[in-house]
């Protein structure tokens, strides 16, 4: 029942923090309004002030006119959009006048990526012109602000009958004000239509690429359709079927010429691209030799492939330089992804090689010839000869090695049996999926036929590709938190194995992301689900008078979670590299990073409340359900948390602190917000609330330093010379490594026993979690030296004298056996 309640009353703070009152049925708009009656004297310049701030008017009227855009550049920025304006326009009605129905969706993708460069681009001028208006305005109303300023200063000043030549002054700083505040008012109004067209324009482009966008989505109800001819029905005997002149034409106008402009305008991402390739293969040269070096361990499988690729290493780097450079490249074309994936199927034959056996590279070559044709066949339009020969052998190719391969699988007997089956029925189905894309082109299907062509295309060179860059980028990170440099790092060498696991996860996960949204570019879907969830996400969900959607819900957990994650790592980096390696107090690393973790952490949840649009009116209904929780129920854990602040500031006890509590003793490995763990020497790890910490009383031993006084009572026979004994004991005392010099150690003849002298040794070490070890050692000294000086060693004894005995036990009497 009192878990239930608590689940409640969180769901209660939850929602109390994210839509305020109104979550509660409350709302603000429904109180009647109150009039402030207090009337507000109009502000003024005193007139002991009114010289100085004059000249400092004067001045600052000065800097704003110099600071504001000048008309020259208003007219320049106006005619340089006029022109762009008309440049689109252009474009656009040339784009309109073609029939986009009767594209196939490639022509489809290089226009929406066309159009969608052209809006960034627009975009870009919408944002400038939305700065200098911006700025404009801000400074015009600065102006305005500053001439009531002196209207109000000039109507006091006349009750005071000053100097004439103040009001001149005055009026001529105010006519200054006014023609400067007109001045901006009318660059304002030139630059606000502007911005208006440039928005206007933006609409109309938006709306174009909707348009193309549902075309391209409507292809798919036309995938059964036999809209081309069948590969029989073309007359084989007739020139035009073999012309290339028409189809080359129409690939460099529809293709070359848009790549070319492509590239012109994109020089800085090709040179950085270009820039990153040759910065791989040259780390990878240098690095070879030294990564190669390293022992390779049994558990470590992405080493070891790792060193099968660096042999190739060129190879390697290219793929990733190609792979990574391509992102460079935003709304990229057809013809760009092509060639790219022209040039990587080079690099990637060489790198697959290395991992099969010879009898399959025949394979290899052969899906590397597949991929060269494919990157070839988007030459020719659908309706041509040269698509269909093209088409066919890429089917034929893959059937050929979909089959032999599954074939090899199905009937491989060595190794895990069920996962050779799971493979062989994958390659049997991607075989299928060729011979179908066949059969469809054969009917004249040629859309149905290229998408499934494609499927097994993209999904093993897409599946490889990602996973030869997710192989390297493992490997390299694997090598990495292995390094000796790394391992320098407290950071690595605590925690390198987790952060290792975690990256290559996320990396996975990544690569498995991506080969995904390859298969769905490659059948057209992305667009639609991607449409489908946006509007699952962003739509409106009303209960009662609140309203939000699962976006704000999913960015609000999302902000808190990234918060909490990249303050963990600064925290764990602070304390274990950098604060620890600077001449701090015992104790202030750990606090300070503490501190810079929580507040990381408080910032976040501020972001994410202000990022999801949560008014900040909202945090105090939530602190004000704190209060009440307070007060009804979770005063132990609010003490609890001050506790933690108390401890952090405060330092009685810190990290590695033997401390003993009550009944519990053993050392701090941590110290939270809310708990603190005590590991006992048992091994135990006890989770302790700080609060005990504050109001219990707490024995620090190791508070100021690890020095510990330790106790032995030692005991010889009667008869025993005892200053020769306290001798003996102190010379082993001074000798002991870990006995201090300073206090020094003390030998008591403590007293007369019942059956020994008793003798107290005292020192003091300096290492106190080898306490037990040190007095053991010390203990064993002490018989020893006893022994070797033939000095008695004493044990209780006792004699027994009998007063009377049974007359009836005969004492001479043995026991028979």
């Amino acid at each position: 029942m009192g878990s239930y309640r608590i689940k409640i009353g969180i769901v209660f703070l939850i929602l109390s923090f994210i839509y305020g009152p109104a979550a509660f049925g409350y709302n603000p708009q429904n109180n009647e309004e109150v009039v402030d009656t207090t009337i507000v004297k109009p502000e003024t310049i005193s007139i002991a002030d009114v010289p100085i701030q004059l000249g400092e008017a004067l001045i600052e009227v000065k800097r704003i006119a110099e600071a504001m855009i000048t008309d020259e550049v208003v007219d320049d920025m106006r005619e340089a959009n006029r022109k762009l304006l008309g440049e689109l326009d252009s474009l656009l009605q040339i784009d309109k006048g073609i029939d986009l129905e009767a594209s196939n969706p490639r022509f489809l993708n290089n226009k929406i990526g066309y159009w969608r460069k052209l809006s960034a681009r627009l975009d870009t001028e919408k944002s400038n012109f939305s700065n200098n208006l911006s700025n404009v305005n801000d400074r015009k109303k600065t102006l305005l602000e500053d001439m009531q300023l002196w209207e109000n200063t000039k109507i006091v000043l006349k009750e005071e009958n000053p100097d004439e030549s103040v009001f001149e002054r005055i009026d001529q700083l105010l006519f200054q004000f006014d023609s400067l505040s007109s001045a901006s008012h009318l660059k304002s109004d030139r630059l606000l239509a502007t911005l208006d067209r440039t928005i206007e324009m933006g609409l109309i482009i938006e709306e174009f690429m909707v348009h193309i966008d549902q075309i391209a989505l409507g292809l798919a109800d036309e995938l059964f359709e036999l809209n081309q001819h069948s590969f029989f029905e073309f007359d084989f005997s007739d020139s035009k079927t073999w012309d290339l002149e028409r189809p080359l034409e129409f690939f460099y106008e529809t293709e070359v010429s848009g790549l070319i402009t492509y590239i012109k305008d994109a020089d800085i991402p090709l040179i950085a691209g270009i820039t990153l390739i040759v910065l791989l293969i040259l780390i990878f040269k240098i690095f070879k030799k030294r990564i190669l070096s390293f022992d390779v361990k049994e558990d470590s499988i992405y080493r070891k492939i790792l060193y099968k690729i660096l042999s190739r290493s060129v190879s390697a780097a290219l793929i990733i330089g190609l792979f990574a450079g391509s992102l460079f490249f935003v709304n990229r074309p057809e013809l760009l992804k092509d060639i790219l994936r022209f040039i990587v199927v080079f690099p990637m034959v060489v790198i697959v090689k290395t991992f099969v056996r010879r009898r399959f590279h025949k394979y290899v070559y052969l899906f590397g010839l597949v991929i060269l044709l494919h990157t070839v066949y988007v030459i020719f339009p659908a309706d041509s000869i040269y698509y269909s020969l093209i088409l066919m052998i890429i089917s034929i190719l893959l059937i050929i090695i979909f089959i032999s391969l599954g074939k090899h699988y199905s009937q491989r007997k060595g190794g895990k049996v069920a996962r050779n089956r799971i493979v062989g029925f994958l390659l049997y189905i991607h075989g299928l999926t060729a011979f179908l894309g066949l059969i469809a082109l054969l009917s004249g299907a040629i859309l149905l036929s290229a998408i499934l062509i494609n499927i097994p295309i993209g999904s093993i060179f897409g599946g490889t590709l990602m996973a030869t860059t997710a192989i390297i980028i493992n490997g390299l990170i694997s090598v990495a938190v292995e390094s000796p440099q790394l391992l320098k790092l407290n950071i690595i060498r605590l925690y390198g194995q987790q952060l290792k696991v975690k990256i290559i996860k996320i990396i996975n996960t990544v690569a498995v992301l991506a080969w995904v949204n390859a298969l769905g570019n490659i059948i057209n879907i992305n667009r639609p689900v991607a449409k489908a969830l946006s509007d699952f996400f962003n739509e409106e969900i009303v209960i009662g008078s609140v309203e939000f959607a699962l976006t704000d819900v999913g960015m609000f957990f999302f902000v808190i979670w990234l918060s909490i994650f990249i303050a963990r790592i600064i925290h764990v980096i602070l304390e274990e590299d950098v604060l620890n390696r600077l001449k701090l107090p015992k104790g202030v690393p750990h606090t300070a990073a503490m501190l810079v973790r929580y507040s990381i952490i408080t910032l976040g949840l501020l972001l994410a409340a202000t990022s999801t649009g949560i008014p900040m009116s909202s945090m105090t209904v939530l602190f004000g359900a704190f209060g009440v929780g307070i007060g009804f129920g979770l005063q132990n854990i609010f003490n609890n948390l001050v506790s933690g602040l108390i401890l952090l500031f405060e330092r009685p006890i810190q990290i590695g602190d033997t401390v003993e509590v009550g009944t519990l003793l053993g050392n701090v490995k941590s110290i939270g917000i809310r708990s603190s763990k005590v590991r006992t020497f048992d091994g135990a790890e006890v989770i302790v609330p700080n609060g005990q910490f504050i109001s219990n009383e707490v024995v620090n031993w190791t508070l100021s330093d690890q020095r510990k006084r330790i106790e032995i009572i030692a005991g010889v026979a009667y008869g025993s010379d005892p200053h020769r004994v306290r001798e003996l004991f102190m010379q082993e005392l001074q000798n002991h490594p870990d006995v201090m010099k300073f206090p020094a150690p003390l030998v008591f003849f403590q007293e007369l026993g019942e059956s020994s002298l008793d003798f107290r040794l005292l020192f003091w070490t300096g290492n106190f979690d080898e306490g037990l070890r040190i007095r053991s050692e010390v203990m064993f000294l002490v018989h020893d030296i006893l022994k070797k000086e033939s000095i008695e060693i004493p044990f209780p004894q006792r004699d027994l004298h009998i007063r009377s005995v049974d007359p009836a036990i005969d004492l001479n009497k043995k026991k028979s056996d």
